[in-house]
């Protein structure tokens, strides 16, 4: 990895490749990061959303790995794929702290923070849920930046940050 000058803020070299390498070396940073804790169990749960004894979907667990707190309107791209198959955005819902939010929704949420190293539940709908059994999964998170810290987002041809994880999950 490039070392990069150590500066302040306020000697940041505006318009220089400076930002662009912080940028980099950040999403790196957070990309191993997200791949170590993300996802603290290897569990998926069928779960019946509505009490009708049938089943309609599974969760999963997820933590912010971001490295401070959030608002639930940053997060600008949830991908997430089981055993290769895409998952629609509109079938997934994040449980923040008792309120389920809509992914396709989510950028509109100011109010709802998710706090760093919160776990929050992953809801997805699908009838019947999954079958028993290990499953792969994928899952792709863009979030963007509440804040740039000196460096200007034009410089930067997708402002945030896109972490990725694959792990073998297991319906229990």
């Amino acid at each position: 990895m490039q070392e990069l000058p150590r500066l302040s803020f306020f000697e940041m070299p505006w318009g220089s490749d400076y930002s662009k390498n912080v940028n980099t070396t950040l999403a790196a940073m957070f990309q191993k990061t997200f791949e170590r804790i993300a996802l603290p169990e290897d569990a998926i749960r069928n779960i019946d959303y509505n009490k009708d004894a049938r089943t309609d979907g599974f969760t999963f667990k997820l933590r912010n790995c971001y490295y401070t707190a959030q608002p639930i309107s940053t997060i600008a791209g949830f991908k997430l794929r089981i055993d290769g198959e895409a998952i629609s955005p509109d079938s997934i819902s994040l449980i923040v702290r008792g309120a389920r939010i809509r992914v396709p929704d989510a950028p509109t949420i100011n109010e709802i923070w998710w706090r760093f190293g919160e776990v929050l539940d992953v809801h997805v709908e699908k009838p019947g849920g999954l079958q028993q059994g290990s499953h792969e999964m994928s899952l792709t998170i863009r979030m963007r930046t509440v804040f740039d810290y000196g460096m200007r987002l034009t410089d930067i041809k997708k402002p945030g940050v896109e972490v990725s994880t694959k792990r073998s999950m297991k319906v229990a």
